[in-house]
């Protein structure tokens, strides 16, 4: 009569092929799950369930998460969120400009995105639709290929970040990372150098100015073709939040103050 053994055999404890040189990235180790029956004198393996472990690329997909993750947190100012308490206007106009709908999304403007999918399609003049937290991320991690798959990365890691930090921290920690212009790095540096005061005391032209200088950075040696594209895109911006500006104005603390 058969006699069943309990135990369990696993291939992990059994010795492993060594492979070619240059071949492990694809090896894709397996435990099996084995019952032991006695049948007569003889042992008889009979295998059971089959589970895979992780294979080694999304090994290294998760590690490289991690890792770009860390970068993202080495940015990130921790006192951002206390000074300012409200919003300036140089961080509204940046939010005309960049992200309308910043504080109401969690990282992707799904809006946005199919707008410029729909304009794509049609063969219509289109942006990437990036929110700031997309522009955070790849500032801070640096990833500058113009791919799909890049984009789709962008977007996973701008949501992970909605967990760990709040809204008005990733635009105070992104703004004092971004690049400005050659041999600028962050607004109150640009700020600075152009006006010769912080972003808090500038007024609604010179706001507008800098604001726009995320579009169109500082060249080496500025030209006037430079100056007139700042000029133009910054009325734009100044236009938009004069007919705006009580919607602008009710962003506190990195929400949006619902009107009673």
């Amino acid at each position: 009569m058969a006699r069943t053994d309990s135990n369990v055999f696993r291939s992990d404890s059994l010795p492993v092929p060594v492979a070619a040189r240059g071949d492990t990235a694809r090896i894709s180790p397996k435990v099996y799950q084995c019952r032991a029956f006695q049948v007569g004198g003889n042992l008889v393996f009979q295998q059971g369930g089959r589970r895979s472990l992780p294979s080694l690329p999304f090994r290294r997909w998760l590690m490289r998460i991690h890792d770009d993750l860390l970068a993202v947190h080495r940015r990130v100012d921790p006192w951002a969120v206390y000074f300012p308490e409200d919003l300036t206007t140089f961080e509204k106009l940046v939010l005309v400009l960049e992200d309308r709908r910043f504080f109401a999304h969690s990282g992707i403007d799904v809006i946005a995105a199919l707008r410029e999918t729909l304009k794509m399609v049609f063969f219509l003049k289109h942006g990437g639709a990036s929110t700031i937290d997309m522009q955070f991320v790849r500032s801070t991690t640096d990833y500058k290929e113009r791919t799909f798959s890049r984009k789709v990365y962008e977007m996973l890691l701008a949501s992970i970040i909605q967990f760990r930090y709040s809204k008005i921290t990733i635009l105070r920690s992104y703004l004092g990372f971004a690049y400005f212009g050659w041999g600028l790095r962050g607004c109150e540096e640009a700020s600075a150098r152009m006006f010769g005061q912080g972003t808090g005391s500038l007024d609604l032209k010179q706001s507008a100015f800098l604001a726009s200088m995320l579009v169109f950075p500082l060249p080496k040696v500025p030209t006037a073709s430079w100056s007139r594209r700042v000029l133009r895109r910054a009325n734009y911006i100044e236009s938009v939040y004069v007919r705006r500006k009580k919607r602008f104005d009710e962003i506190a603390r990195g929400e949006v103050v619902q009107s009673t």
